[in-house]
């Protein structure tokens, strides 16, 4: 999976736009996912979806950015994953033509299984990886 500088820098710069900064030695023992999925709509741009981290096996919120790549709109992802891995969350635009939606799945060891239901392109079914812990910063 093949992320491009400026996605990285826009989402970057849309968590910290929201708030939503966080220090990379916060991030200790946590799993969090993140890349991009297809619209299941035709013509659609790509979703590309950064998801903050989140305990292992504990009830917790969901906080992150999903934006389309063609940079026409961001949403804030606003939800939770209960302790049994299932995943409830909205998706609420904050930018541009953000995608607008309802997002259900569950998470298991190897990804988090997401499906968005939404109004025009804001539609897809997919699997984001989890990325390895990150056991602090460094420069």
């Amino acid at each position: 999976m093949r992320t491009s500088f400026g996605s990285a820098v826009f989402a970057t710069l849309a968590i910290a736009a929201m708030g939503m900064a966080t220090a990379p030695a916060a991030f200790a023992q946590k799993s969090y996912s993140g890349g991009r999925a297809p619209s299941t709509v035709a013509g659609c741009p790509t979703l590309e979806w950064h998801i903050l981290p989140v305990p292992e096996g504990v009830a917790a919120n969901l906080n992150g950015v999903v934006f389309y790549t063609d940079m026409s709109g961001v949403s804030a992802v606003r939800g939770a994953i209960g302790t049994d891995g299932q995943i409830v969350a909205a998706l609420i635009p904050v930018s541009g033509n953000g995608p607008a939606g309802n997002v259900s799945g569950s998470r298991d060891a190897n990804a988090s299984h997401i499906k968005l239901t939404g109004a025009g392109c804001a539609n897809a079914s997919f699997d984001l990886p989890r990325f390895a812990p990150v056991t602090g910063g460094g420069g």
